[in-house]
């Protein structure tokens, strides 16, 4: 059901009370009523006020009330309000003193890891690089030798003078 069918429901199920206008007053501040853009609305009077005088004004005319005509020329949405009123206010909450000494005393330290030391070591082939301090010194292996090789700076060692036989 549409905020347009329900707001026309709630106001057929009152067009006979005798305090209608306050009724109805209640009814529309639940919901959001605009003007449609083709429709002209007189200065200094706002889409919910000019609907609720269609709608007092085709009541006192007329016996039978034709909801859908008055209802033409407006937006409606049905208004989700958590607040029933703007003027209350959360009241404030008391401040709490907190003392810098006090404060720090009771800090628990919090281990972030390897931070300035580069990632955590894994075991394998990767060594410190003696020249420039880096852990990219890998094994290498070439044809008939082995050396280390420092993927960063270049640096090279023998690992072993004597050469293979194949």
């Amino acid at each position: 059901m549409t905020a347009r069918e329900e707001l026309a429901r709630k106001i057929i199920d009152i067009f006979n009370a005798l305090d209608f206008d306050t009724q109805v007053k209640q009814i529309l501040q639940s919901y959001r009523v605009q003007m449609k853009k083709s429709e002209k609305k007189p200065q200094g009077r706002t889409a919910r006020e000019e609907l609720f005088f269609a709608l007092r004004d085709s009541r006192r005319n007329k016996s039978r009330l034709n909801i859908k005509d008055i209802l033409d020329p407006f937006r409606i949405q049905s208004s989700s309000k958590k607040c029933s009123s703007k003027n209350k206010k959360s009241p404030r909450k008391a401040c709490e003193v907190v003392y810098m000494n006090a404060y720090r005393e009771s800090l628990v330290p919090v281990s972030y890891g390897y931070v300035a030391g580069g990632p955590p070591r894994k075991g394998g082939s990767q060594k410190v690089c003696p020249k420039c301090r880096s852990m990219g010194l890998h094994l290498a292996k070439g044809y008939k030798e082995r050396y280390y090789s420092c993927i960063y700076c270049g640096f090279h060692q023998e690992l072993e003078a004597e050469t293979y036989q194949y």
